[in-house]
């Protein structure tokens, strides 16, 4: 790999940094994010109306498990998950 591609993942990696120190996994339209705060006992957060200029939110929700936090911050994952499972669940009964 050149270095010119390493360089461009470490800006990358370093753009979801933000001037507190919390990794910014997610931003949605909504103004959600979902945070990640390395040392917290709970590291991952579904922050409220978050602003990434001051990197502040109204309201956080805390979370121990990405899974629950990433459901927390986007429901729809669930509902788009369970409808990619059905069609495969078709797909395969069709098969059979």
């Amino acid at each position: 790999m050149s270095s010119n591609y390493q360089q461009k993942k470490m800006m990358n990696a370093l753009g979801a940094i933000d001037t507190k120190g919390n990794i910014v996994l997610e931003q949605f339209q909504d103004g959600t994010a979902l945070l990640f705060q390395p040392g917290n006992a709970q590291p991952f957060c579904v922050a409220t109306d978050y602003d990434r200029a001051t990197a502040s939110w109204s309201y956080g929700k805390y979370f121990s498990d990405l899974g629950c936090a990433y459901e927390a911050a986007d429901p729809e994952i669930i509902e788009d998950a369970s409808v990619r499972w059905v069609k495969e669940d078709i797909r395969e009964k069709l098969k059979a």
